[in-house]
């Protein structure tokens, strides 16, 4: 469980990563704390003043490991913060040391790809936000202890596809307010059928599909576009049932989703796993600078096309 917010003790100088967006984003923020708590040997906060009345599902606190939670920006004793983002980074936090201002903390600020080399949060206190995809901060270490997290969920038995799992592929199509939002689709891109064509390619095309999606209708495109013989589509399901479904097979075809990225890294020994080598659509050099930060040494990046 996680501890009261009244156990946050300012004077340790915590490494505060605030949780935002959906469930994937937020596994990866939590990776993010371990990261720092670990390099650092400092107590990790979570801020999740972005999760109040957004709507969106906060992840299960047991996935965080304890930690200690700030709902309101007052519990952090903060008044303000110093931004670092992107290729200034080390100049920036010279001058805050240079100056002296204790406890101020350094705001990181994740820039998703934008520039070629990632911000790294350094040195306590930290207040990181973001979304912080990059592998970096899921290494062996952390990608077990979550592993290990998400397996005592009681959701972990969700979605088992027996008799598949083996010897088919999966395949994510992320299709939701990718598709009708605008501004999501501009941004994030609807993968298009040379992509997925491309992955079944890598993995076996002689192999059976198994589609998972939030929608019927992106099924049903997939078949018409990608592959017509040997596919069914795993249901509408709940969250938990597409993700421990999703993570059950041997053979992964992702979408640019971070949802599908960490279902396809849980239980990850012995996978294969086929990724888009442009994770966004809006920009050709953030959209493969930030697929590349997500790459696992072991994984295969396809080129992808857009809808």
């Amino acid at each position: 469980m996680s501890k009261p917010n009244s156990s946050i003790d300012l004077a340790l100088k915590p490494m505060v990563v605030r949780l935002d967006c959906g469930f994937g984003n937020q596994l990866f923020q939590v990776a993010l704390g371990e990261w720092l708590g670990r390099r650092f040997g400092r107590e990790v906060v979570y801020d999740t003043t972005g999760l109040a009345g957004s709507g969106r599902t906060a992840l299960p606190l047991s996935l965080c490991g304890g930690a200690a939670f700030a709902t309101k920006r007052s519990e952090l004793g903060w008044r303000r913060a110093y931004w670092l983002g992107g290729k200034y980074n080390a100049l920036l936090l010279k001058m805050v040391r240079a100056t002296g201002l204790g406890r101020t903390p350094v705001l990181f600020l994740d820039d998703e790809g934008r520039s070629d080399s990632a911000p790294v949060p350094t040195r306590p206190p930290v207040w990181a936000v973001g979304f912080w995809q990059n592998v970096t901060f899921v290494d062996k270490e952390v990608l077990d202890v979550m592993d290990r997290r998400l397996n005592a969920l009681p959701q972990a038995g969700a979605g088992a596809e027996t008799g598949v799992e083996d010897e088919g592929i999966a395949v994510h199509l992320r299709w939701g307010d990718y598709k009708s939002d605008e501004q999501n689709r501009r941004r994030h891109g609807l993968l298009g059928p040379g992509y997925y064509r491309a992955a079944l390619d890598a993995l076996g095309s002689d192999r059976p599909v198994t589609v998972f999606s939030e929608t019927e209708d992106a099924a049903d495109w997939f078949v018409s576009h990608c592959r017509k013989d040997g596919v069914r589509y795993a249901g509408r399901r709940d969250m938990w049932q597409d993700f421990f479904g999703l993570s059950r097979f041997r053979r992964v075809v992702i979408a640019n989703s971070s949802f599908s990225w960490w279902a396809a890294a849980h239980r990850s020994a012995g996978k294969s796993v086929v990724m888009p080598a442009r994770w966004f659509a809006l920009d050709e050099r953030w959209g493969r600078n930030a697929s590349r930060r997500l790459r696992r040494t072991d994984w295969i990046q396809v080129e992808n096309d857009w809808l």
